[in-house]
């Protein structure tokens, strides 16, 4: 499980609304985050040292003796929740009980402890936009009490759409509305830089109907809680919590709707990073690898019965020149789509430029390869991509080189690349005396 990283609105939340001792601590420092805590009666030497042993033996909970600030010695347990703040490891934990004879207990059992070890157990990286909307719901009702409709909204283009909701009917899926008529925008003055906690709506009537559809009849919300959701400084989306009754929501709502606002842009930064770096490593056409990411696996593989195939497409341009270069690409495509097709297990496709093609595949001999290649070949010429009145033939040459190991494997790639590039070029040489038609610009039109 990854530590949840704490921010200091976190430690503001935590320290407003636990009413118990809080306290953040490691081996270097131990940080009390309300009067509370400040009050334990712990020495800091005795928590540093409690932490210490935590690293040592990895477990949650521990039993230790203590020295008081009073000099008196008692007994702690802490069953804690391990974060990251500032770039370090720490433990924050509260005082649940204090019992006369020293014996204290540090526990998480409050509802932001909760709270926050649910979500840094169910965060991570999302694999879809759905995912991420339902995650943002399901813990936007487990912080604030009283509400009666939540519903979770995607900005894009000036307009707030919903996504995600619960007691509304499912007619509101989709709803659009210009991002200026929300509450939010509304209530923050168009800075949307903050929660707001709308005690009565009526001043918004002039806004916009507050009629809204339950799943069961209609009705009207009087009282609404409303977070913005920012990446990179950049308005994505809103959570909005809403109640048929008048000042349904408190302080300690916007703080543990601030702890989920928290915890959601952390995810979803995180998410648009790893997206970034792994888009590095993809083709922007045809959503294969690229150079960067051949490379990368090669120096990585497995290199018994590696071989190494370049690909070039047969004579494109005369599809470029009657058809326009979507046409052209489409081909690259199409070719793309069926080299991921061939490919087993662990081999990889990357597209080099142009209608350049490289692979890595295993086989037990380069004829064993050849016979795959050609295979591949037959299929694409059975299969011509259609275009408007005619179908469009195309074919490609290739050359293989098996791994040879070397001084470097950076000088082995290349070496490997020039061979089955040499190959490839003869192979297509030989095809063009084989199969003329190819590179005719209106038989290449034609169907087979």
């Amino acid at each position: 499980m990854n530590d949840r990283v704490l921010l200091d609105t976190d430690l503001k939340t935590i320290g407003d609304i636990i009413d118990t001792p809080a306290i953040l601590f490691n081996e270097k420092q131990v940080i009390r985050l309300n009067d509370r805590g400040r009050l334990f009666p712990v020495a800091d030497a005795g928590l540093k040292r409690l932490f210490f042993a935590y690293s040592m033996y990895k477990k949650v909970k521990i039993k230790e003796k203590l020295q008081g600030t009073d000099g008196v010695p008692m007994s702690i347990r802490i069953a804690a929740l391990r974060v990251t703040y500032n770039g370090e490891t720490f433990l924050i934990g509260e005082i649940q009980e204090a019992a006369p004879e020293g014996k204290l207990t540090v526990g998480i059992g409050s509802a932001v402890y909760r709270l926050m070890l649910e979500m840094t157990q169910k965060m991570g990286r999302f694999s879809s936009e759905e995912e991420i909307s339902h995650f943002i719901l399901e813990y936007s009702q487990k912080a604030v009490k009283n509400y009666g409709f939540c519903s979770v909204m995607s900005v894009q283009d000036g307009s707030a759409v919903i996504v995600e909701k619960a007691g509304y009917s499912d007619q509101v899926y989709g709803m659009k509305m210009p991002v200026e008529d929300t509450f939010l925008y509304r209530a923050t003055d168009g800075k949307c830089d903050r929660i707001v906690n709308i005690g009565n709506l009526q001043p918004y009537d002039n806004v916009y109907s507050r009629e809204i559809l339950s799943a069961e009849e209609d009705c009207r919300i009087c009282s609404t809680i409303s977070a913005p959701i920012y990446i990179d400084g950049v308005l994505t989306g809103m959570i909005n919590l809403d109640s048929i009754q008048t000042n349904a929501f408190d302080e300690e709502d916007t703080a543990l709707l601030s702890l989920v606002k928290n915890n959601v842009e952390i995810a979803l930064t995180n998410r648009k990073l790893h997206q970034k770096a792994l888009n590095a490593e993809l083709d922007y056409l045809t959503g294969c690898g690229n150079r960067r990411y051949f490379e990368k696996t090669f120096y990585d593989a497995d290199k018994k019965n590696l071989w190494i195939v370049q690909f070039d497409m047969n004579n494109l341009k005369p599809v470029n020149d009657n058809y326009g270069h979507a046409w052209g690409d489409r081909i690259i495509c199409d070719f793309a789509r069926k080299l991921d097709q061939c490919r087993q297990n662990k081999e990889v496709i990357a597209r080099m430029g142009g209608d350049e093609f490289a692979g890595i595949f295993y086989a037990e001999s380069e004829q064993a390869l050849a016979e795959r290649m050609e295979a591949l070949q037959e299929t694409i010429r059975k299969e011509p991509v259609s275009a408007p009145g005619e179908q469009i033939a195309y074919s490609f040459s290739y050359g293989i080189c098996g791994y040879e190991s070397g001084e470097s494997e950076e000088m082995v790639l290349r070496n490997m690349i020039k061979c089955a590039d040499d190959r490839m070029y003869r192979y297509k040489a030989a095809y063009k005396k084989t199969h003329p038609s190819v590179y005719n610009d209106r038989d290449m039109m034609n169907t087979l």
